[in-house]
């Protein structure tokens, strides 16, 4: 018997509306047209997140690499950083300084709208929050909004962390910004308000076709989904390399084949408006080899195995909330 998770399938017919939670955006856009940001951002931590953020920002034209200060205190991550033509300094006071001084030449900083003042792009680990805080509290003298990429930390400590003129902005951005096709969920959070959220769509727009506004709530089951998402995948192409070598193929030809069978898949569920049980019963017919195949999986509760993992990801990412809350 068939064990299916209780989840309705969407209605595609919404997937374009706007609202509380923007949904999806065009999917096959020319990410070349972004708009430019006009905002200066200072980015605390150059690692991979914030490196694949960058490339693809300024290759999207969202970015203006003279507009850019990073603070890294690595100093083996400088020449990746260097290449992109953006001001990189391992002295977070630096970056302070920096940010400062171009709010200075938009006149009085305690008078300019925190929406267009310099933003502060928040790219560490998490458990280096509160040193990072410190660093660069100076520069939230006034308000100015920030943009977390934090996992499991809410907006309300990073927040505490900064101090109260710090405006949040919460995102999730996930493994495919790389390739410029993330999924990002984004929400304004404490502190933050209106439009204070603008940059960070332009930001995550410009590295990922869908870009959702989500409440801060559900920032946990998300994470469990497109933040962790990439790694169902790669487990799945583990386990089907695995078989084609048993089955005898070589690993190169059952490599080869699984990459770009779960690519072609994917972009048929992405292009289609079907559900993705419909999908998978199109290409099970009964008593063929898909059907001997799916039977194995259905045998041992797979559906079930990767819901409730996804559940318990969910899970685990409220216990880091509510650790990083302590």
């Amino acid at each position: 018997m068939t064990t299916r998770p209780h989840a309705e399938p969407p209605d595609r017919t919404h997937a374009h509306a706007t609202g509380p939670e923007d949904q999806l955006q065009d999917r096959h856009r020319d990410h070349a047209r972004a708009a430019p940001i006009q905002q200066a951002l200072l980015f605390m931590g150059g690692g991979n997140m914030a490196g694949a953020i960058l490339r693809g920002g300024l290759a999207a034209g969202a970015i203006n690499a003279s507009r850019v200060f990073v603070i890294e205190p690595d100093a083996a991550k400088h020449a990746a950083l260097n290449d992109l033509r953006v001001r990189v300094s391992a002295n977070s006071g630096d970056g302070v300084a920096w940010i400062n001084s171009v709010d200075e030449s938009t006149g009085n900083p305690r008078q300019v709208n925190a929406a267009i003042r310099a933003q502060v792009v928040l790219c560490v680990k998490p458990q280096m929050l509160p040193q990072a805080a410190a660093d660069i509290r100076a520069a939230f003298a006034s308000p100015r909004i920030v943009i977390s990429i934090l996992a499991g930390t809410p907006s309300s400590i990073v927040r505490r962390s900064l101090g109260e003129h710090a405006r949040v902005v919460r995102a999730m951005p996930n493994l495919a910004v790389s390739i410029s096709q993330g999924v990002t969920a984004i929400c304004t959070g404490e502190g933050a308000s209106g439009a204070d959220d603008a940059v960070a769509r332009a930001i995550f727009h410009a590295v990922g076709p869908m870009v959702m506004r989500l409440e801060e709530s559900k920032f946990d089951a998300f994470t469990a989904m497109a933040g962790s998402g990439p790694a169902y995948l790669f487990y799945l192409a583990q386990g089907m390399i695995e078989g084609g070598v048993r089955a005898g193929l070589s690993y190169e030809q059952a490599s080869h084949t699984a990459r770009q069978t779960l690519l072609g898949a994917a972009m048929l569920l992405s292009r289609s408006d079907q559900a993705a049980e419909s999908l998978r019963d199109a290409v099970t017919s009964k008593g063929g080899t898909t059907a001997a195949a799916v039977g194995v999986l259905d045998q041992r509760e797979t559906l079930r195995a990767i819901a409730d993992a996804i559940v318990a990801g969910a899970a685990r990412g409220a216990e880091l909330a509510k650790l990083a809350s302590k």
